[in-house]
């Protein structure tokens, strides 16, 4: 087949698949399930899936429009947080001002009650210690309930005054705090 003197030409054999080392294809291989899903660059990843979609429009003019309503969105978003933030000052400053409020009227009412007890204690009958609806008030103007003043067996009823020591000649009956 071939001549002496003359050299036979080499065979070269083009295999269009690569063979990959035994060392690399090790390296690559996945020791367990992905655990970290972070896209580090979310917009590159949403403009090339958005791309691919069309298929029209360039990566770059699509990541300027983005820019573009992003910043729309952005503005947007800082004047609902400014309203929202008046917003929340003013109903801060009325719910301070209510509980000021609430506090005065919880004071008054707490002075109201103690000027009602000692109103109350100003119309008890001095000599039973009871609150009644039927006063008597004697010449020297003290007051006591009815049924105490005119019963001259009960030896409670007074021959005296019990407050200023006045002999009592006779009542008066009266019913201003009948109710």
């Amino acid at each position: 087949m071939a001549t002496s003197g003359t050299m036979a030409s080499p065979i070269i054999i083009v295999d269009d698949d690569e063979i990959q080392s035994p060392e690399l294809r090790i390296s690559r291989l996945r020791r367990g399930p992905r655990r970290d899903y972070r896209y580090l660059d979310y917009e590159r990843v949403l403009a090339e899936s958005i791309d691919d979609t069309t298929g029209s429009t360039s990566s770059r003019k699509r990541r300027r429009t983005e820019t573009k309503e992003r910043s729309t969105l952005d503005d947007a978003f800082k004047k609902l947080r400014t309203t929202f933030d008046g917003e929340i000052t003013m109903l801060r400053e009325r719910n301070r001002m209510l509980r000021d409020e609430l506090r005065l009227k919880r004071n008054e009412h707490q002075k109201g009650k103690e000027v009602l007890i000692q109103l109350r204690e100003k119309l008890r009958c001095k000599i039973c210690y009871e609150h009644p609806d039927r006063w008597a008030t004697l010449a020297c103007g003290h007051m006591f309930c009815l049924s105490c003043a005119e019963n001259p067996e009960n030896p409670k009823t007074p021959k005296k005054c019990p407050l200023c020591r006045a002999p009592v000649k006779g009542f008066l009956p009266c019913y201003p705090f009948a109710g």
